[in-house]
């Protein structure tokens, strides 16, 4: 037997293959590092992941049914008497009294991010644009939002992140199907005590 000097000689096909695989690999293992990196980043931002439900209502104002006084009642929260709001045994959870308001005691619920669906860097700063979900909604932002999340959809959602000592750490967050009807509660709560 006579040897040639190849023992197992490799098809081109095969050659071209590991030459993709290793050009490829450290494409895809950045691109994997930085997708955790990202979600880990909004995962704990507190905001994102544990939105607060702050409002305030009046004891005092006038009642309308199809407002947060309506939609309060409805649920149980409070009772309207002819001397105004009182806090009914299935708001006292979610809400603390004082003499002249009920105050939401309880965020809106827990939320968290399903996709990273793309990112850009730029100077220094990484723009994400991210799926999520509602995990849990609490009884107070089912009741009281006038578009309250649903738990089984997605929702759309933006940040942008700036390395803060080699992490990436959220600088603004753009959630508007969260924000819009959140902001229009505020409005409405607000509106009615003045």
């Amino acid at each position: 037997m006579h040897s040639t000097g190849r023992a197992f000689p490799l098809p081109i096909p095969v050659l071209l293959g590991i030459a993709v695989l290793l050009v490829f690999l450290p494409w895809v293992l950045l691109t994997v590092k930085a997708e955790h990196d990202v979600r880990e980043a909004i995962k704990s931002y507190d905001p994102f992941t544990l939105p607060e439900f702050r409002i305030r209502v009046s004891k005092t104002m006038k009642y309308d049914s199809l407002g947060v006084l309506g939609r309060g009642a409805q649920a149980g929260f409070w009772q309207w008497t002819p001397t105004g709001m009182v806090l009914a045994a299935a708001g006292r959870p979610y809400f603390s009294e004082t003499p002249e308001a009920m105050v939401c005691i309880v965020g809106a619920g827990r939320r968290a991010v399903t996709k990273i669906e793309r990112y850009q860097d730029r100077e220094g700063k990484r723009e994400v644009r991210f799926l999520y979900r509602w995990v849990e909604i609490t009884p107070p932002a089912r009741a009281l939002l006038s578009s309250a999340p649903e738990p089984d959809r997605e929702y759309e959602g933006r940040v942008l992140l700036a390395k803060q000592n080699g992490q990436w750490r959220v600088e603004w967050m753009d959630t508007p199907h969260f924000d819009k009807p959140m902001a229009l509660l505020k409005d409405e709560a607000a509106e009615i005590q003045r």
